[in-house]
């Protein structure tokens, strides 16, 4: 993950592999940028979220990558 504090609050870069949630609560995913500093590149590869109410939330981002995701065993495939 990295910031850059000159431009405000910026993140960018997250990238998550290999993650298994049996008891997930109630988001699979929640990613809440800002409306003028939205979270940017996130990469989830292999994920596997069991039990969760909702599969995701999401708000403010760019470039959201999913590549194997599955949430309460179905394939999660996102159009941006």
């Amino acid at each position: 993950m990295k910031s850059n504090s000159k431009r405000g609050s910026l993140i960018e870069d997250i990238y998550m592999e290999n993650v298994k949630v049996k008891k997930g609560g109630e988001f699979g995913i929640h990613l809440e940028g800002l409306p003028d500093s939205p979270l940017r590149i996130v990469w989830m590869k292999d994920v596997e979220i069991d039990s969760v109410e909702n599969c995701y939330e999401m708000d403010y981002f760019e470039n959201l990558n999913l590549i194997n995701f599955y949430c309460n065993g179905a394939l999660i495939e996102l159009d941006q």
